[in-house]
């Protein structure tokens, strides 16, 4: 039996040295034998348009897309979505590096079950090695990062795309579609036996600087968890967010991620509509999947 296409959605922004490394790995340690990679590059100045032709000349990207400005995280991948010709969709951060069997065993356990929604990779740092991480059973998760996770295309038909508008430029937007998938009746599911290494905001670090990374992780953090989740599930994160806050003392962040929750406290009233029109979309899609 023909194993299903899954189209790999790569986004690059200013990041020509992850996005050459990448696509090796991606060469070198996939066994899954149908796939595509589909690049998106967010106006790069650095080269990454012709590094990304170059890739594609040599098969090692199939379909690419030069955006000629940044459109953010969300809109680059769901310009990617759009045109994936696969029946799962791998998200895929271009700062990591690939483990034998990442896409194969992924695969295996989003098709173990039709309301699995996505599949999570489990992410090491670059200095790690992948043969000491624990195995253990799939385990169920709120959330899962999109620097590696596997969709079900028609989950995302039904849960809807990545919200460009209001986690842009980056940072949450996979966060607030998990919540949305839970919410929908879907699945989300870790593995051990997919490992991938990860060196973080690898197209970021750089380019932003510190405190305004921070503002905007904790802030759509926030904002994801205010648009989606229930009361009683947001009172089970505050211990979490009291433990950022302590943390920040520390790293020197607290009026910065004050500020980060502040700007939530500002947008109250288009927070509850967008809160109320995810409610609304939750439901149907759960009566699409039976569950009323």
């Amino acid at each position: 039996m023909a194993k299903k296409l899954v189209s790999i959605i790569i986004v690059n922004w200013n990041a020509r040295k992850f996005m050459q490394e990448c696509a090796a790995s991606l060469k070198n340690n996939t066994l899954y034998p149908n796939y595509e990679v589909i690049a998106i590059d967010n106006g790069s100045r650095d080269g990454s348009a012709e590094l990304l032709k170059q890739l594609k000349e040599k098969g090692l990207v199939h379909r690419v897309i030069l955006n000629k400005r940044n459109r953010g995280f969300a809109a680059a991948n769901n310009q990617g979505f759009k045109i994936a010709r696969g029946d799962y969709i791998f998200m895929l951060n271009n700062d990591v590096l690939l483990e034998k069997g990442w896409l194969e065993k992924a695969v295996e356990l989003l098709e173990s079950d039709k309301r699995i929604a996505a599949v999570g990779s489990t992410l090491i740092g670059f200095n790690d090695r992948a043969k000491d991480v624990a195995k253990a059973h799939p385990r169920e998760r709120q959330t899962l990062c999109g620097a590696a996770m596997l969709m079900r295309k028609s989950a995302l038909e039904n849960v809807g795309l990545l919200d460009e508008e209001n986690f842009s430029p980056a940072y949450g937007e996979e966060t607030d579609w998990c919540y949305r998938a839970r919410n929908s009746g879907f699945r989300l599911l870790e593995t051990t036996d997919s490992v991938v290494k990860h060196y973080g905001s690898g197209s970021t670090l750089k380019q932003m600087p510190k405190k305004g990374q921070y503002l905007l992780m904790n802030e759509h953090r926030l904002k994801a968890m205010l648009y989606n989740l229930s009361i009683l599930d947001f009172l089970r994160h505050v211990p979490g967010l009291g433990l950022i806050l302590l943390q920040s003392f520390g790293q020197g962040m607290t009026l910065t991620l004050l500020q980060s929750y502040w700007n939530n406290l500002g947008k109250i009233p288009s927070i509850l509509e967008k809160r109320g029109e995810r409610r609304k979309k939750a439901a149907l899609a759960r009566k699409k999947l039976g569950l009323g």
